[in-house]
């Protein structure tokens, strides 16, 4: 058999391979399937891969490429198209993979692309899988999504410079499980149309300027949700005690850094499945509800709130499962929560002297190998968890 007759080559995660692809690469004229994820390759994309029609799946991610896609952009038959993690360029327009009628998955994630988000991919389209986070340069406003469809299951946006409105057509994605705006420059109020999304476990809408409004109620209606994160969004008034009654699902839970107040609704002690809790950086008051000793967390962060009482007893009555990481306003010099540090308390924080400054990020950094799929909560360098089958988690690193 000919070189020429290759339908797949697979050369991933060698993470020793370098170099460049040939310009003759094109002569494999039947090639389908294009996998050199993770090694240290560099340089262009060749223009003659303009030619390569047959190509269905391209797996470049996790290189060193450069320069722009463009060779890509139009081939006909792509289905999977995997180049995040790479310092590929350029500006994205409505040209970009229009003709590819058959794709399912496309990835250009952490990349330097600029331009904004084309509509057609949220038209008749067969796309599942849209990650264009981590480019910082793509912005504008949020196309409209004119057409109710139901195979769109993943959107990644965040880490962009997306403006405006979240659009009330984003209702008629009614498939769509993972929905990423965080990090962006969105305002205005949160559409009630969200609330169409019903099939949503995952919904980070944290650190957007947004109108300042209490937690919106269509958020109840998303009974499938397992990470939500509202992470300084502009949310004031008190935490709505329907969180804990509709939200059994919930993993994660983040509210820091807004304007929230009240007391920690006795509610929350409903959400049995709870294992990450951050409700720091609010004017939020009272004790800590004495029935949270039955949840399963393991983070629980209360720091620069208005939190009073005695927080060691989520400690002592758990003793095999013990909180693996709480901070609170603890600090010897003006403690306002009695934790003790070290041995309950991770960190004990004087209220407002910005001991605990991690931003405490839990996005979700999807890969393809493990099908977009959560399989660890990250919120720094060092802070790792890993879910377990009963709904808890590992220990962090």
């Amino acid at each position: 058999m000919h070189l020429t007759s290759l339908r797949t080559i697979a050369f991933e995660y060698n993470g020793e391979a370098e170099g460049t692809l040939p310009d003759n690469i094109s002569d494999l004229s039947e090639l389908e399937i294009l996998s050199l994820s993770n090694n240290l390759i560099t340089g262009l994309i060749p223009e003659s891969m303009a030619t390569m029609t047959s190509l269905q799946r391209i797996m470049l991610d996790d290189n060193e490429f450069t320069g722009q896609i463009t060779p890509l952009i139009n081939l006909p038959n792509l289905e999977l198209v995997y180049l995040e993690d790479n310092f590929f360029e350029g500006k994205i327009d409505d040209s970009y993979f229009r003709s590819a009628l058959n794709l399912k998955h496309l990835d250009l994630s952490d990349n330097v692309f600029s331009g904004t988000v084309p509509p057609h991919f949220f038209g008749e389209s067969n796309l599942e899988v849209l990650d264009l986070h981590g480019n910082l340069y793509i912005g504008g406003n949020l196309p409209q999504f004119s057409v109710e469809q139901s195979n769109l299951k993943f959107l990644a946006l965040h880490i962009n410079k997306m403006t405006g409105d979240i659009p009330p057509s984003i209702g008629n994605l009614r498939g769509l499980r993972h929905l990423d705006l965080s990090d962006n420059e969105l305002t205005g109020e949160l559409t009630e149309a969200m609330g169409d999304l019903r099939q949503l476990e995952y919904l980070f809408l944290g650190r957007n300027p947004f109108d300042e409004a209490p937690i919106p109620n269509f958020i109840r209606d998303l009974t499938n949700l397992v990470d939500l994160s509202l992470k300084r969004s502009n949310r004031v008034n008190v935490i709505p005690d329907w969180i804990g009654t509709d939200l059994k699902n919930l993993r994660l839970l983040d509210l820091d850094g807004n304007k929230l107040n009240g007391q920690i609704p006795e509610t929350l002690a409903s959400l049995e499945k709870i294992v990450f809790l951050l409700l720091n950086r609010n004017d939020i008051t009272g004790e800590v509800p004495k029935s949270f000793v039955n949840l399963p967390l393991e983070v629980l962060v209360l720091d620069n709130t208005e939190i009073s009482g005695d927080l060691n007893f989520l400690c002592e009555a758990r003793e095999q499962n013990p909180l693996d990481y709480m901070v609170a306003d603890c600090n010897i010099n003006n403690p306002e929560v009695n934790c003790t540090e070290g041995t309950c308390c991770r960190v004990c924080c004087l209220d407002g002297d910005g001991c605990n400054d991690i931003n405490w990020l839990a996005n979700h950094d999807p890969i393809w190998e493990n099908d977009y799929q959560r399989s660890s909560y990250s919120f720094d360098d060092e802070l790792k968890w890993v879910p377990t089958s009963n709904g808890s988690s590992g220990e962090g690193n």
